[in-house]
């Protein structure tokens, strides 16, 4: 097992261990709107499969690995007071696009790329949170997630006497399976409600076949969120 399921998997299995002590129902939930963005492995996304580009030299690469993402996350104590545990849920959508242009020496073969990637995730897991006075809340969670993936590309290159004409648009889209684990602080700034910062860790296997073939999708992510208690 990879050392990143391992550690999503200890996640889980530290917070529901937390739970079993305990269970009751305490009654806060509470809603989080999420915003931020999200780093990918550049390496990763390599339009090196698809068919037509073996002669394809673009000095500039697409880079789609930093993305921005915007969300909804949502919890609900099931036992504890000041220290919680319970569960969490969400979706976060990331996106980004990217086109380069290039120019060969002679100055006669223009080449150009545009591409976009979009994630779209849900995730489910238990969570434990914790007050420290009235104003700070911490919490962590862990858990599985189900993500889809949809990438959209072009690629075009006049041709000239030493290179053939590249007219290529890809469409291509994915599912797949995977785990996260995140945690974070928040501050209340009235009864009920609080502003905040959080970190997510996620990891997910998609593949691609016309286009970038089996892709682990996994990197971190980093949210500002206002989050509604009720």
């Amino acid at each position: 097992m990879k050392y990143r399921h391992s550690l999503i998997l200890g996640g889980v299995i530290l917070c529901l261990g937390l739970m079993v002590p305990v269970w009751g129902f305490s009654g806060e939930t509470g809603s989080q709107f999420l915003i931020g963005f999200t780093a990918l492995d550049e390496d990763e996304i390599d339009f090196k499969e698809v068919e037509g580009l073996e002669n394809f030299d673009l000095k500039d690469k697409m880079n789609l690995s930093d993305m921005i993402s915007i969300g909804a996350a949502g919890y609900s104590n099931l036992a504890g007071e000041k220290t919680a545990l319970g569960v969490e849920y969400g979706a976060i959508f990331s996106g980004m696009a990217d086109d380069v242009d290039s120019t060969t020496a002679n100055g006669q073969t223009e080449m150009s790329a545009d591409g976009s990637l979009l994630l779209f995730d849900i995730f489910l897991g238990p969570q434990i949170n914790t007050r420290a006075g009235d104003k700070i809340r911490f919490y962590c969670g862990a858990g599985p997630l189900l993500m889809y993936g949809h990438i959209s590309a072009d690629f075009e290159q006049d041709g000239t006497e030493e290179t053939d004409e590249i007219d290529i648009s890809e469409n291509d889209s994915a599912l797949g399976v995977g785990g996260y684990l995140r945690f974070g602080a928040e501050f209340s700034i009235s009864r009920d409600s609080a502003l905040g910062m959080g970190f997510r860790w996620f990891t997910a296997s998609l593949d691609f076949n016309d286009t970038l073939g089996d892709v682990d999708i996994n990197g971190p992510q980093v949210f500002f969120n206002y989050t509604a208690s009720f």
